[in-house]
């Protein structure tokens, strides 16, 4: 496929490999902590932010072990379009799960703490 071809120019493989570390680090960050945190309510954040980490190691862990036997088994190209799949899957479930966006705690769920009216929430 591509990564033969791609291989030979050394600079644009450079400039994509930084930009796939940027997204790979920020796609993963920003679904696994600071989603959650704003996405579950009060009762329930720490625990559910914890699975949802956990999940994210998890996928991690499967991902990078089961990456190496594959390439061998299959050549790097394929694995590199089947991680590509993987990842479009996962920001269409991101994005389904998630809905229309995030709104504030107190309209998602009416946990306002006492002493706080809603004007001040």
């Amino acid at each position: 496929l591509l990564w033969t071809k791609l291989r030979s120019v050394q600079p644009l493989l450079v400039v994509l490999y930084g930009g796939t570390f940027f997204f790979a680090n920020y796609g993963p960050n920003t679904t696994t902590f600071a989603l959650p945190s704003v996405t579950y309510s009060p009762t329930c954040r720490s625990t559910l932010n914890g699975i949802s980490a956990a999940c994210g190691k998890a996928g991690a862990l499967l991902g990078a072990s089961a990456f190496s036997p594959l390439a061998e088994r299959w050549g790097d190209d394929h694995v590199m379009v089947l991680c590509g799949v993987v990842s479009i899957v996962a920001a269409v479930m991101t994005c389904l799960c998630v809905g229309g966006g995030v709104t504030s705690q107190s309209q998602n769920h009416g946990d306002v703490p006492e002493g706080i009216d809603d004007e001040q929430a």
